[in-house]
C-alpha cells in the first residue's frame, strides 16, 4: 500500500512540475549590446570661414537598457549685476552638457538620440568664439545658449548633420555634426 501511494505522490508531483515548465514563459536572451563610438562636433561660421570647432567623443553600449551617456563640461561664471539693494551676484554654467543614447534600428542602423546644450560667453571683438571667461574691465557679459535635442538614423562610419542654426545676436552659424562608428 505504502509502495502505491509513493508511487502516486512521485507521479503527481512529477506532472505539477511538468506542467509548471509548460506554463512558465521561456526566457527571452537578449542580443549583445554592440559598442559604439559617437563623435560630435560643434562648429561656428562666420559666413564661409570656420571660427570654432569642438569635438566630442561618448563611447555608447548600444542595446543595453540603460546605455545612457552624460556629459557635463564647463565653468560656474558669476556674474555681477545691480539689484535694489545693491550688486546681486549670478552663478551661469558656460560650457557644453550632451547625454546620448544609441538603440539598434533595422538594416544595420542605429537611432542616435543627442541632447546638446551649449553656452559660452559673447565677447564683442569676436576674437574668442568658444567656451571663453570674460577678461578684467570687460562691463558686460552676454552668455548666449545654444540648446537641441534630435535624433538620427546612422549606419557604421556615417556622419549625419542633425542641426544648422543663426546666432540672432551674432548672425553666426552653428552646425552639429554627428558620426558613429562600431567599436570593433
Amino acid at each position: 500500500m505504502n509502495w502505491i501511494v509513493s508511487t502516486f505522490v512521485v507521479a503527481w508531483l512529477t506532472a505539477g512540475a511538468a506542467g509548471a515548465r509548460a506554463q512558465a514563459p521561456d526566457k527571452i536572451t537578449a542580443a549583445p549590446a554592440t559598442p559604439v563610438k559617437v563623435q560630435v562636433v560643434i562648429s561656428r561660421y562666420d559666413g564661409d570661414r570656420k571660427t570654432a570647432s569642438m569635438p566630442y567623443t561618448l563611447l555608447v553600449n548600444a542595446g543595453d537598457s540603460d546605455n545612457r551617456v552624460t556629459l557635463r563640461m564647463g565653468v560656474a561664471l558669476p556674474i555681477t549685476g545691480v539689484g535694489k539693494d545693491g550688486p546681486v551676484v549670478t552663478v551661469h554654467d558656460i560650457g557644453t552638457n550632451m547625454d546620448c543614447t544609441v538603440t539598434p534600428a533595422d538594416n544595420g542602423r542605429f537611432r542616435v538620440n543627442l541632447a546638446v546644450n551649449h553656452s559660452s560667453v559673447f565677447e564683442s571683438d569676436q576674437k574668442h568664439l568658444q567656451a571663453t571667461l570674460p577678461r578684467p574691465g570687460d562691463s558686460a557679459q552676454l552668455v548666449r545658449s545654444f540648446t537641441s535635442s534630435f535624433f538620427l538614423l546612422l549606419r557604421d562610419g556615417q556622419t549625419g548633420q542633425s542641426i544648422t542654426a543663426t546666432d540672432p545676436v551674432t548672425g553666426e552659424v552653428m552646425k552639429i555634426d554627428v558620426t558613429l562608428t562600431v567599436v570593433k
